[in-house]
């Protein structure tokens, strides 16, 4: 073990051989089983909505939120342009439950 250690390719192959290891826990420790999709998460956030705000569009983007990541949807509602709106709301949904855990009216 102590010659694979010292040699330039011994020690390229445990460097792999870590980086691999580490790149399998990651891929396997976030889950990836989220029982939400989109369009769900879009209906969810709607339920959240400020009384009287009619959005003139929807923006949605997923996310990987903390240690381990977890599935979160981000649901943007908002009056005007995108690049410039005049109301804007912010919904956060665990992608897994469902739950609403944020919003930002």
């Amino acid at each position: 073990m102590r010659r694979l250690r010292n040699s330039l390719w011994g020690r390229i192959a445990i460097l792999a051989a870590v980086l691999l290891l580490a790149g399998v826990i990651a891929r396997f420790q976030g889950g990836g089983d989220d029982a939400l999709t989109r369009d769900e998460a879009v209906a969810k956030a709607q339920t959240a909505l400020a009384e009287g705000f009619e959005p003139d569009g929807v923006q949605v983007r997923y996310l990987n939120q903390g240690i381990p990541p977890r599935g979160t949807w981000l649901v943007s509602f908002y009056d005007g342009q995108l690049d410039d709106p005049t109301a804007l709301q912010t919904v956060l949904v665990d992608a897994k439950s469902g739950e609403i855990t944020d919003e930002n009216r």
